[in-house]
């Protein structure tokens, strides 16, 4: 009976091995993590941001009046970008918190031509005493596109605080 029943198995299992493609793994991989982060009013790939990480200047009634190419971050399609705020710095969000001048903290908010924007990603809050971080997965399907985004919070975009990423295959 038992040698019965291991072939039983073996039967069910072997044909599927057979179909399964070269070099195919039963695991899941997690997808790649892109680290960037929100810094002086920009977002950029490592502190300290600079002026000349602002990806784009944005219009008051929405889109790119002007690309810095140089600032793209490039990003495979499949992965995922993580922002983490790290404004500590002058000048930083974390410093603004008196009368009508308060920096609540950052959001990434995709660009769709209008004034508000389009989807927000998320927020991250300033002067926390947990690390901040905002996550978003790329969509296999936006390779080859060029994705804006900003942070409309306080119209902090009129600071520099864009970003592109242009999504690979």
């Amino acid at each position: 009976m038992r040698v019965r029943g291991m072939a039983l198995v073996l039967a069910a299992v072997v044909p599927l091995a057979l179909i399964a493609p070269a070099g195919a793994s039963t695991r899941h991989r997690r997808p790649p993590v892109v680290n960037l982060v929100i810094n002086s009013f920009r977002f950029c790939k490592a502190a300290p941001c600079s002026i000349t990480d602002t990806a784009y200047l944005r219009s008051p009634l929405g889109g790119s009046l002007y690309d810095n190419t140089s600032a793209f971050i490039t990003i495979k399609a499949g992965s995922i970008v993580r922002w983490t705020y790290k404004d500590t710095g002058t000048p930083g969000c974390d410093e603004f918190n008196f009368g009508p001048v308060n920096c609540p903290g950052h959001e990434v908010r995709l660009e769709n031509g209008t004034p508000g924007g389009g989807k927000q990603i998320g927020f991250a809050a300033a002067r926390s005493s947990k690390p901040q971080t905002i996550s978003w997965y790329i969509p296999l399907n936006y390779a080859g596109q060029t994705i804006h985004y900003f942070c409309n919070i306080n119209d902090h975009w009129a600071f520099g605080l864009t970003g592109v990423l242009k999504i690979t295959k």
